[in-house]
């Protein structure tokens, strides 16, 4: 008597994960279908209408203060400031604050205060001392 053998089945799990594969990079690098609208833009309007900022700076010393080199007081600060850049508002105008090792950190506290409540936008300049 002869044992009949059944016919080896071939697993197709591997062979259904191997076209999902290729399926999947097939669709993700043909190229994607595009439509073209043609689209009438205006022309690019080029002129020189941003104001180019002013730098002003705003010097405190143990002598005082001073403002692009002309002396002035914590109370006439924005009046001057206002002056140099010949405008009557100049609240959130960018202003540059230095000082020296030798002076007071109070004072320089105290012309960093003045120059916030009065609305300027402060950028403060230091020196590295070797």
């Amino acid at each position: 008597m002869t044992v009949q053998s059944s016919p080896q089945k071939m697993d197709v799990v591997p062979f259904v994960g191997v076209l999902l594969a290729l399926l999947v990079t097939i669709i993700s690098t043909a190229p994607a279908k595009t439509s073209s609208t043609r689209l009438d833009l205006p022309p690019a309007i080029v002129c020189d209408c941003v104001p180019q900022p002013t730098n002003i700076t705003v010097t405190v010393s143990e002598f005082g203060l001073s403002v692009d080199d002309h002396g002035t007081t914590l109370a006439a600060l924005q009046a001057d400031i206002c002056r140099q850049l010949g405008s009557d508002s100049c609240v959130g105008a960018r202003v540059t604050v230095r000082a020296d090792a030798e002076t007071p950190y109070g004072r320089v506290a105290d012309t960093v205060a003045q120059l916030g409540k009065e609305g300027f936008k402060i950028n403060l300049l230091n020196e590295d001392i070797a």
